[in-house]
């Protein structure tokens, strides 16, 4: 009868060291990265019953899940290090701050632990038949595959895009942070994320010549800053390990601010960059009931009018500011002049931009990082714009033609 009384407390000892009350993302160290990590999946529940404690599922216990409501799952990427992505609790808290959803958190940092890409992303399609393992139970039940949303990042765009192959593209929605470029650049649509993979499939691309993908993969695929260096990040390698992630974390806190009631990101359909900064796209080539597209979680407002284009995608621009949220009340384009200064070539020892050098150039239809397009039955080609160093924006009316406006004019606006 000891002995038995002793394995009784022994069992339960074991079992509180190893049942979290509250499941994490697996923590790991860099020696793991080292040596390798075998894939285990965690899926973990959070609702707006348990916002901040999750709940452990998997395909045999469903656990809260409300079978009736939107269910999003957040796939993360390659972890080269061992540490849980810095974002992870601000994209729960968003999500369920905008819809009252599931938020399932897919946790493979054991597999996506390691120094080596290669191996990392050989287990991408594994991971992908697990949740079509989970989600197979969920469709046993009331759960729809309309109501199925799966945000990937990296590595994770692909995994969402293999478990919408294997539902023939009938997920409801899926959306691409950044998808991982290495190893799947010019691969064939069999062989990564695919516009076909999903009813609707949202892509930003914001590090496409280095560790995101560049061409397009979504039905509409956003281009912050033309894809390329984004404002704020380091340029040089002393800007140590965000030199080389911040541009394609820079995707996730994009999607991040979209979900902040205080910032909306419009972006313009466009065939290229250059075009966009050459004002060729202002109209965003809808009609005049259809307003342009809003990056992240709202994105999918446009699906309706990409269904009926043939083919039904299209690729969208927008500059953002060099800060969190990364949209500013001056985001966008307008007619009118355009003050060279702000590319803080005239700078001088207190931070202040000599008024004497101020430059002002007439650029028609010109598209910059700025000033807010505020909709007046279209463009207002009666106002002019400028701007200071601090990319403060204001509008004054233009009665006359054009002509250099003195730096007395300027004081006189940007107070």
């Amino acid at each position: 009868m000891l002995r038995l009384s002793f394995l009784i407390s022994l069992m339960c000892l074991v079992r509180s060291d190893t049942d979290e009350e509250c499941p994490s993302f697996t923590k790991l160290s860099f020696h793991s990265a080292v040596v390798g990590t075998g894939l285990n999946v965690k899926l973990m529940l959070y609702t707006r019953r348990n916002p901040t404690c999750a709940q452990a599922i998997n395909s045999t216990a469903l656990g809260n899940l409300n079978m009736t409501k939107k269910t999003t799952f957040i796939v993360h990427g390659f972890r080269p290090t061992g540490s849980p992505p810095v974002w992870i609790g601000d994209l729960v808290e968003g999500l369920l701050s905008v819809e009252d959803m599931n938020v399932v958190v897919v946790d493979w940092n054991r597999g996506a632990t390691t120094v080596i890409y290669n191996h990392a992303s050989s287990k991408t399609r594994k991971v992908a038949i697990v949740l079509k393992e989970f989600i197979d139970q969920m469709l046993a039940g009331e759960a729809s595959l309309d109501d199925i949303y799966m945000i990937g990042v990296s590595l994770g765009a692909h995994i969402a895009g293999f478990v919408g192959k294997m539902y023939n593209g009938q997920l409801g929605r899926i959306t691409g942070l950044d998808p991982a470029g290495p190893l799947f650049n010019g691969k064939p649509p069999e062989d990564r994320l695919d516009p076909g993979d999903a009813q609707f499939i949202d892509v930003i691309h914001s590090d496409i010549d280095a560790l995101g993908y560049k061409e397009p993969l979504g039905n509409i695929d956003f281009y912050p800053n033309g894809g390329l260096d984004q404002p704020g990040c380091p340029q040089t390698i002393f800007g140590g390990m965000q030199y080389f992630k911040c541009d394609h974390q820079r995707s996730v806190y994009l999607y991040l601010s979209s979900l902040r009631e205080n910032c909306t990101i419009t972006a313009y359909p466009c065939d290229s960059y250059r075009d966009y900064r050459n004002g060729k796209c202002v109209s965003c080539g809808t009609p005049q009931t259809q307003s342009c597209p809003i990056l992240g979680y709202y994105a999918d407002n446009w699906k309706d009018y990409l269904r009926e284009k043939d083919p039904p995608t299209t690729k969208a621009f927008f500059d953002t500011a060099e800060e969190k949220p990364f949209c500013s009340e001056c985001i966008s384009l307008l007619c009118g002049y355009y003050n060279l200064e702000q590319e803080h070539k005239k700078r001088i020892h207190n931070n202040q931009i000599e008024r004497q050098s101020w430059k002002y150039h007439r650029i028609q239809n010109q598209s910059f990082t700025g000033c807010d397009f505020r909709k007046d039955g279209g463009q207002r080609p009666h106002l002019e714009i400028l701007r200071n160093s601090r990319g403060n924006c204001s509008y004054t009316r233009r009665n006359t033609h054009p002509a250099k406006l003195s730096p007395q004019h300027f004081r006189n606006t940007t107070k």
